[in-house]
């Protein structure tokens, strides 16, 4: 069992043994070095005719300089060895996490496609059917994943629109977190047009819906006008989406059938 006081926990003497303990090899092989080195100085004396001492005693410290250095150099080298092996393991299990990682990106961004294939073809006949949706208009299904939303599917006629801008959005921004909580939500009254007061729509998306303006700035369709409700309910008439999945509608004005609301920004 070992004690530690804060006091005395790296101490220099709690250091010099650490250290010791790393190095003691490199520190054998140098003691050795300077062992042969005064040893073999004062063997030379000894045969000169000057009296070091007996002969004996340099002859055992030779020898014991000798095994000393030999010692040194092979753990040196054995450890060397252990840790290049070690190294190199580390380096093959990185690659592989890498290579681990990269396919389950693949797979995800996959998975993502399919998704996104599978709600486009029925989101069109959803809109184009039952919504009479014209080119300024686009629907999408979002899924929470218990931290973000997740983008499942999304069609406009428009290309530009159609395109998936962002596919993880914030659980805590905009009008898919507000009918999270509430069940359904709706801009109202619509937000000012962005092609003639841009900053007013930038300032409401960011006082009411969180959306800070870089981020709304950026969007591809500036909408005016949002509609969303959680598919747990029976949404638009229509049992599209089933479980924890939401839809949500941009338009310039409200969604066929659909009754304006009023719902405290959230």
């Amino acid at each position: 069992m070992t004690v530690e006081h804060p006091e005395y926990k790296d101490s220099r003497l709690v250091r010099a043994v650490r250290y010791s303990e790393t190095n003691w090899p490199q520190m054998l092989e140098s003691v050795g070095q300077i062992g042969l080195a005064i040893s073999g100085t004062m063997l030379g004396l000894q045969a000169s005719g000057v009296a070091v001492g007996p002969v004996w005693i340099w002859g055992l410290s030779l020898g014991v300089s000798v095994v000393s250095v030999i010692v040194g150099k092979v753990v040196s080298l054995k450890r060397g060895d252990r840790i290049t092996k070690l190294k190199e393991r580390l380096a093959q299990e990185e690659r592989t996490t890498k290579e681990v990682q990269a396919s389950l990106q693949r797979t995800q961004d996959q998975m993502q496609s399919d998704y996104l294939n599978l709600f486009k073809g029925q989101l069109s006949i959803l809109a184009n059917d039952y919504l009479q949706f014209g080119d300024t208009e686009r629907i999408s299904v979002y899924k929470h994943t218990g931290k973000t939303f997740i983008m499942l599917g999304r069609y406009s006629k428009n290309p530009d629109y159609d395109k998936p801008q962002r596919t993880f959005y914030p659980d805590n921004q905009g009008i898919i977190d507000h009918a999270w909580h509430y069940g359904e939500g709706f801009v109202d009254p619509p937000l000012p047009d962005p092609k003639t007061d841009l900053e007013g729509y930038l300032e409401r998306l960011e006082k009411e819906w969180k959306i800070d303006k870089e981020t709304a700035r950026s969007f591809m369709m500036k909408s005016r006008c949002y509609w969303t409700c959680v598919g747990s309910v029976d949404c638009l008439r229509l049992r599209t989406v089933r479980g924890k999945e939401s839809i949500a509608t941009n338009k310039p004005c409200l969604p066929t059938g659909i009754s304006p609301r009023s719902y405290p920004a959230g």
